[in-house]
């Protein structure tokens, strides 16, 4: 979307979800993009579609971009992590993989489920300023397991003293997905052209 029209736009697209990132105002861009879109028999949801900026942020394919200071470099920077969306979705997998429902099964087959989807999770944003959001799914989890052992010996007790993070790692094999992490504080500056409004 560039050359003749007097304006550089990227599009980023996957599937049927897209963003524009134009160095003019978004408007125009728009208008060009939905002509497209009509040329191709296809429209854009208006409902799901937002025109929004580098500082407000927007989130793509589950990351969160934000447009930001960052007083290590003394200037701004784009920082990229995990959507809230995203952290909600894997907190409420986690809840379900050792739900009350499931008392009957074995520790080492929740522990297995668990290890997959803290795994995977993780891995997916593992590039990213993303050690907080991975803290939070890691607490929750030790916290869910911990409680699911307690029930399963019929105790009520919360299992803080009995069942330490580190014997839940060592001992019931569950991973800790922030271990060897590396940690990310920024990515790569934008140009000052980003300051326009984006389309997603």
């Amino acid at each position: 979307m560039t050359g003749k029209y007097d304006w550089n736009a990227q599009l980023v697209r996957y599937a049927d979800d897209l963003v524009v990132l134009p160095d003019k105002p978004v408007e125009k861009v728009m208008e060009h993009l939905k002509k497209l879109l009509n040329r191709l028999e296809l429209s854009m949801n208006e409902e799901k579609s937002r025109i929004t900026t580098a500082h407000e942020g927007f989130e793509f394919l589950g990351f969160a971009f934000r447009r930001g200071y960052a007083p290590r470099y003394g200037k701004e920077v784009t920082h990229m992590y995990a959507s809230p969306r995203s952290v909600k979705r894997v907190i409420k997998r986690i809840t379900q993989i050792t739900s009350r429902n499931r008392l009957h099964e074995s520790v080492s087959t929740i522990v297995k489920e668990l290890n997959a989807s803290l795994r995977g999770w993780s891995e997916y944003y593992r590039h990213t300023a993303s050690s907080r959001r991975i803290r939070k799914a890691q607490f929750h989890a030790n916290r869910r397991l911990r409680k699911f052992i307690m029930k399963k010996k019929g105790s009520r007790k919360n299992g803080y003293r009995e069942l330490p993070e580190e014997k839940l790692h060592k001992d019931y094999g569950l991973i800790d997905v922030g271990a060897n992490r590396v940690r990310y504080r920024w990515t790569v500056q934008q140009p000052k052209e980003s300051e326009y409004p984006c389309a997603v």
